[in-house]
């Protein structure tokens, strides 16, 4: 496998390697772990990481949508829980961008340990603040949801099994009912005494800006 630094540099210089490199490709469809590319996205978030320390680079904004994507497939599939997934949401949240709201909550919603494990201070971090959050989500259109989502990717998938399976293709009643969830949880973080202040400090912490303390929580791949 190529090191690091080749493999981000590979992955920025030409998007179309994306799906080569590493999009969520089971060689057994039962097998989540058979995923061909599991490892290369690993390194690819952990060579960001680096990256992005002491600050995200707009450049990689794609990127970071397109891995995020992967991990969502990856964790819908089966019901483990990969920290890769909570470090392409933390990587997402730190470019500031509200309707990146929407890719953190689909990483929630990719199984039960993920809801358990993918922390909503990072969607609100992504809005600027929880009243920026609800203020996005009140004013959201269907179209908001997917936007900037990859092709066949995991946020895709979500949404439309949300429209398809649990309202009957009804694409009005999913929004309105997935804006409720997210306003609710907001809501209820609030309650639970979740302040602006304490997200900053949440995901500003030194744990998340070490990059070798995310390596050690990426294991049993031995990065």
């Amino acid at each position: 496998m190529a090191t690091d630094s080749e493999l981000l540099t590979a992955l920025r210089t030409d998007p179309a390697s994306w799906p080569l490199l590493v999009r969520f490709t089971p060689t057994d469809p039962a097998n989540p772990d058979s995923d061909a590319n599991q490892r290369a996205r690993y390194v690819a978030l952990l060579a960001l990481h680096t990256a992005h320390q002491p600050a995200p680079l707009p450049a990689d904004e794609a990127l970071v949508l397109y891995l995020i994507d992967q991990e969502i497939l990856f964790h819908r599939a089966g019901d483990q829980y990969r920290s890769a997934l909570s470090l392409a949401a933390y990587l997402l949240a730190r470019f500031r961008i509200p309707r990146h709201l929407w890719a953190i909550w689909a990483a929630r919603e990719a199984n039960f340990d993920a809801s358990k494990s993918v922390d909503p201070h990072l969607m609100y971090y992504a809005a600027g603040s929880m009243e920026g959050a609800e203020e996005y989500v009140e004013g959201c259109q269907a179209g908001d949801i997917l936007a900037g989502a990859a092709d066949g990717g995991g946020r895709q998938h979500w949404y439309a099994s949300l429209v398809e399976e649990d309202y009957a293709g009804d694409e009005g009643a999913a929004l309105k009912a997935v804006k409720k969830d997210v306003l609710d949880r907001i809501k209820q973080d609030r309650t639970y005494g979740v302040t602006d202040d304490k997200v900053v400090a949440f995901v500003d912490s030194s744990w998340r800006s070490n990059t070798q303390r995310w390596g050690e929580s990426l294991l049993p791949l031995e990065y």
